[in-house]
């Protein structure tokens, strides 16, 4: 192992070489970035780490000071980057300015920025310059800013900063002034970084100056050291130039690492003695050897960020395959940005031999596989002998990671083996999906088809029922309805029994008003005839009548108020009128005088009256009417054969005929409505089969047809 770098040694690995560092290296960069300073220009060097910006900054702010410019360097990284206010962060680059131009004594920094309160930080920023730095300073002004890079991290944009920088290039025409004020920047970032506001102007000024690595007669320099441990120190310097591409900090410790050596290698033995020493001590196990950092900084450059880490290393494996066609892209420049790689004759190179072995196709292979965006998965499934169907990748999982593999060329079997298995995969659900779909589809068709035959079916149905019921209500009206099955709905006999009955209640309540109102008439005209001698016995037999019928109402009313009279509760009261009329007039017969008029005439006509009337509700239709006509030709026989007072007879006939006919006329109604309920129920029997034939021809034709809900 080697020693720790000794105190005396001529080289510096890290850091800021001094002005007066021996082994400083002076390139053609260094007279560039003074000449355009020297001329008024706005310059900047920006490119990768640890290629001796900040040396170079060092070396030309020495050499403008000697003539009399007035420099001060900014670190923008000490400002830092966390819990950090745009405000702020404009206040600490102020109070940094002021200290480096010794202006303390001119101005009170914090009384100063807080005076101008009400001004944009960019704004006081930019007075300072014009009231304060440049009437206090008579000499030019060059202000060097280091690690510009640093504005990428703050969680705010500066833009406005470097819009302050243009502008106050821009400006020289209207203020000379400016003239005298110029700026150098140095940092790892491209100047279309600087400005991030793409709505904005980018930054387009000053002069780019490019650092290359060291040249073999620009190194010079580094030969003191080599003199000491080698016979042709020439010869070696130029062999680790060839290792080290003349990247500054590795040259610098590559030189440093020979020197400590105090073996002599022999002349002609230079570059078999380097190659070992430097796989020994540098390339072989080189994270335990790469201190101070260089290594570790360009590996992270790469990996560090997951948006880019994949195409950054896809960039770079084409470079070591030497495949990159360059296009001049963002991509491109952040490769370049890593340090890793360099410009030389139109195409892109590892920049030196170090990097080649160490940053190799292997370590991009493994890097990737850290990478991988379906390592998990993978992992799983050669774990199961590649058994895990589970573990494929599918949707966009798979798409994504075909896109990482088409960016990586250099990938495993078993990754081939993984995506091809994912492919198939995802080949064979997409043709079950597909096939399952079409199927599905074909299946919803056959089920919209079965279900339009089946309402066309429906529709002949109801169409065939509506005609089958006309042609039956027609034909019932033709046809005996004996014929008809005596079975019906409960609810529609109901509603039919119900209808049917109030209208007898109806007639038969007239039949029993009309029916008293004639007895009473009878019972006038037989007094006014002279039948009742005195109208003492007109007024019992009125009184009495008057509590019979009071009494058949009082029931009526009482017993069956909620129920209709039927034909036997009229022929009942009828019975019950006759009864009475024999009781009272036999009764009142003994009790009064009947003037010239034998009381066997009363009995004899309201015997029969009562005979009739008590028939109608146990003798049939036919033998009723037979009954009323005997009836009445026997009372027309007696009225004429006996010596009766002719209005007296008129009277009584016509009594006894209107009971007959009252009678007779209930007997035919009650028949017409129980003849029109049976037909009801006939056709109601007769709908119902029709339906229930109908839902039966409905179920067979839903078994017959096939039916899928996908």
């Amino acid at each position: 192992m080697v020693e720790p770098l000794k105190e005396a040694s001529p080289y510096q690995v890290g850091g800021s070489l001094s002005p007066q560092a021996n082994t400083y290296v002076t390139r053609q960069a260094d007279e560039q970035l003074y000449q355009a300073l020297k001329n008024g220009q706005f310059s900047y060097v920006l490119t990768s780490r640890q290629m001796g910006k900040s040396s170079l900054r060092v070396r030309t702010m020495a050499r403008l000071e000697a003539e009399g410019y007035c420099c001060v360097a900014l670190d923008f990284s000490a400002l830092g980057t966390e819990n950090l206010q745009r405000s702020g962060w404009y206040k600490g680059l102020f109070y940094d300015l002021v200290k480096k131009f010794h202006l303390d004594k001119t101005i009170n920094r914090r009384q100063w920025w807080q005076e101008r309160d009400e001004l944009a930080p960019v704004q006081r920023f930019y007075e300072f310059f014009r009231e304060v730095l440049l009437p206090n300073i008579s000499a030019p002004i060059i202000i060097f800013i280091d690690e510009i890079d640093t504005v990428l991290g703050l969680p705010f944009s500066v833009d406005d900063f470097f819009i302050f920088i243009r502008s106050c290039y821009n400006e020289r025409a209207d203020n000379p002034e400016l003239a005298r004020l110029g700026f150098a920047l140095f940092g790892v970032a491209t100047p279309a970084d600087l400005i991030q506001n793409k709505r904005r102007t980018p930054f387009n000024i000053g002069q780019g100056i490019e650092l290359h690595g060291f040249g073999t007669a620009e190194s010079k320099p580094l030969m003191a050291g080599l003199i000491e441990v080698s016979e042709n120190p020439q010869d070696l310097l130029q062999e680790i130039l060839a290792w080290t591409g003349g990247q500054p900090f590795l040259t610098q410790k590559v030189c440093a690492l020979v020197q400590q050596q105090r073996t002599l290698i022999p002349r002609g033995h230079e570059a078999t003695w380097l190659a070992d020493f430097l796989q020994e001590h540098l390339i072989r196990d080189w994270e335990r050897h790469d201190e101070p950092e260089h290594l570790r900084t360009l590996q992270n450059r790469i990996l560090s960020d997951n948006r880019t880490a994949g195409l950054l290393l896809g960039l770079y494996q084409r470079v070591l395959m030497d495949e990159l066609v360059l296009r001049g892209n963002e991509e491109e420049t952040l490769l370049r940005l890593t340090g890793l790689i360099a410009k030389r004759e139109g195409k892109f190179e590892v920049f030196n031999a170090i990097y080649a072995q160490i940053f190799n196709l292997e370590w991009v292979q493994k890097e990737f596989q850290n990478l991988r965006p379906y390592g998990e998965n993978f992992r799983a499934w050669v774990e199961s002998g590649y058994q895990d169907e589970s573990r494929l990748l599918r949707g966009q999982a798979l798409l994504d990671a075909v896109d990482w593999a088409s960016r990586s060329k250099v990938i495993s079997p078993d990754d081939y083996r993984f995506l091809n298995a994912s492919r198939n995969q995802e080949q064979i659900l997409t043709n079950e999906r597909l096939e399952f779909e079409r199927q599905s589809r074909a299946a919803l068709q056959k089920a919209r088809e079965a279900e339009i035959e089946k309402q066309e079916a429906i529709q002949q149905a109801n169409i065939t029922l509506l005609k089958t019921k006309e042609r039956l209500q027609r034909q019932l009206h033709r046809e005996n309805p004996d014929i008809i099955l005596n079975a019906h709905f409960e609810e529609f006999k109901k509603y039919i029994y119900f209808q049917t009955l109030e209208r007898i209640k109806i007639l038969n309540k007239w039949t029993i008003i009309v029916s008293v109102f004639l007895f009473y008439f009878f019972d006038y005209q037989t007094f006014k005839g002279g039948l009742w001698e005195t109208s003492e016995a007109y007024a019992h037999v009125f009184i009495l009548r008057t509590i019979l019928v009071l009494s058949l109402g009082l029931y009526q009313l009482v017993y069956q108020k909620n129920t209709p009279c039927s034909h036997k509760d009229i022929s009942l009261i009828h019975y019950c009128l006759a009864l009475f009329e024999v009781v009272l007039v036999t009764t009142m017969g003994t009790l009064f005088t009947v003037k010239n008029k034998p009381i066997i005439l009363d009995i004899s006509i309201y015997a029969i009256t009562l005979f009739t009337v008590a028939s109608s509700f146990i003798l049939p239709n036919q033998t009723r009417v037979y009954i009323y006509i005997a009836s009445l030709a026997f009372l027309f026989f007696s009225f004429f054969s006996m010596d009766i007072d002719s209005t007296i007879v008129s009277s009584l006939i016509a009594n006894s005929i209107f009971i007959a006919a009252v009678c007779f006329l209930v007997d035919r109604f009650t028949y017409m409505q129980e003849r029109r309920k049976f037909i009801s129920m006939k056709i109601i029997e007769a709908e119902k089969d029709i339906i229930e034939e109908s839902l039966d021809q409905l179920v067979e034709i839903s078994i017959k047809k096939e039916t899928f809900t996908p």
